[in-house]
């Protein structure tokens, strides 16, 4: 214990380990915030003019304006809504166009709005085509959850048409879908990406932090010293290792708690309860509310933390400079997000699955897997991607661990 101490005090004294330690912590309240920010409304200021509403502001107006289909999605609210829609569409026009009346669409088409995007896009017809909402019937919005089910298989087949095997897995899953779902309004997709983007910073942060812990001592000479001491092999790289790994666990812990309770008190407890089929698509096929999404993204998000971090020490534990080992840190920890960018294709969809890194960054990251039905294959078998993300971390990081402690060793006996 006083070995861990020592090393402990010895990284978090480090000036740049408090710089992006303090810089994390800042961060979790200005990323907490931002999704608020962005929320804005134009309404009318009652003489003829209109006025924009950010914020706060904004963020309630739209609680109350949907306040009549807040809780529980049923098909008499799915029947109101679309009947309202159409009943407005038919005395004022096209709701998109320029001259359409603002107070008409804000009290008689905005809050219909989210029940009927999602009733439109569950009667889409096989080639994935989407009817217009005038088009859509009575009978239409009260099967909703029955054409829910049959839209997921069209869905699959139009997406999937190769492989049977993602279309009876995506079936399955959404099967354990809970229904009726449920709708409080105020939170959007918008606000659940800015969990997995946090993610990624702190992740970022950590592995800055990582990447010196044993290069700089290579490279300043220190490890010749201490490699002679009674605590210098085995011993010494199990607490380099456990010290990391406690202090990244700790600041993420405390920072994604600081983040996340300012976050939903600011967009209300109450939205942890919408199911994400509401807010994301009706196509999503994991049983997830806003709130057990979060906890997903957040877990995982832990897990590759341990597996970026994990894989990190082991670059530092091979190479004798400082820049070296970040640089190739950073290579690795963006790398998926680069590449997923660039390009596509099923190995560079396994790859991203498989890297440490390949849970968090932007469009890649695990936040949008589990609001996606993508699928990867092996032949004519199918895996989830958030599956083969979960058990890639698991293996990487003891796999890295293990690898850290006997490459430090070897560089102990040259």
């Amino acid at each position: 214990m006083r070995l861990f101490g020592l090393e402990f005090k010895r990284v978090l004294c480090t000036r740049s380990t408090i710089a992006f330690l303090a810089l994390a912590l800042v961060l979790s309240v200005v990323m907490a915030w931002l999704p608020v920010s962005y929320v804005s409304l134009t309404l009318p200021d009652g003489n003829g003019g209109e006025t924009k509403v950010t914020g706060m502001q904004a963020l309630e107006e739209v609680k109350q304006r949907r306040a009549a289909y807040t809780g529980e999605v049923t098909p008499e609210k799915m029947q109101k809504a679309l009947a309202q829609y159409q009943d407005t569409v038919a005395q004022y026009g096209n709701p998109n166009e320029e001259d359409f009346p603002l107070s008409v669409y804000m009290d008689d088409i905005f809050p219909e709005a989210r029940l009927v995007m999602r009733l439109v896009e569950i009667n889409a017809d096989e080639h994935g085509l989407t009817p217009e909402v005038t088009a859509l019937k009575p009978e239409d919005a009260a099967r909703f959850y029955e054409q829910c089910t049959v839209h997921i298989s069209d869905l699959m087949k139009l997406e999937q048409p190769q492989y049977p095997d993602a279309q009876q897995q995506a079936n399955e899953l959404y099967s354990r879908v809970e229904q009726p779902f449920y709708y409080y309004p105020g939170y959007t997709t918008d606000a659940l990406e800015y969990v997995g983007f946090y993610v990624f910073l702190l992740v970022f942060f950590c592995t800055i932090i990582a990447a010196p812990i044993f290069s700089a001592e290579y490279q300043t000479g220190a490890d010749d010293i201490l490699r002679c001491t009674k605590n210098g092999r085995v011993r010494l790289a199990v607490t380099k290792i456990a010290v990391a790994l406690t202090l990244f666990a700790a600041t993420f812990a405390i920072c994604m708690t600081i983040f996340t309770v300012i976050s939903n008190s600011l967009f209300g407890w109450e939205c942890r309860q919408t199911s994400l089929q509401v807010i994301s698509s009706a196509a999503t096929l994991f049983n997830l509310t806003v709130g057990s999404a979060q906890n997903w993204i957040t877990g995982m998000g832990l897990l590759s933390l341990l597996a970026t971090a994990s894989f990190t020490l082991f670059l530092s534990s091979l190479s004798n400079s400082n820049v070296k080992a970040l640089g190739v840190s950073l290579v690795f920890l963006l790398g998926p997000s680069i590449v997923f960018m660039l390009t596509s294709g099923q190995l560079i969809a396994w790859l991203r699955c498989i890297l440490p890194s390949g849970g968090i960054g932007m469009m890649n990251s695990f936040t949008y897997t589990i609001m996606g039905f993508e699928f990867l294959h092996i032949g004519q078998t199918s895996f989830l991607p958030a599956t083969v993300m979960f058990v890639s971390e698991l293996i990487a990081i003891p796999l890295f661990l293990v690898l850290t402690v006997r490459c430090y060793q070897k560089h102990i006996a040259r």
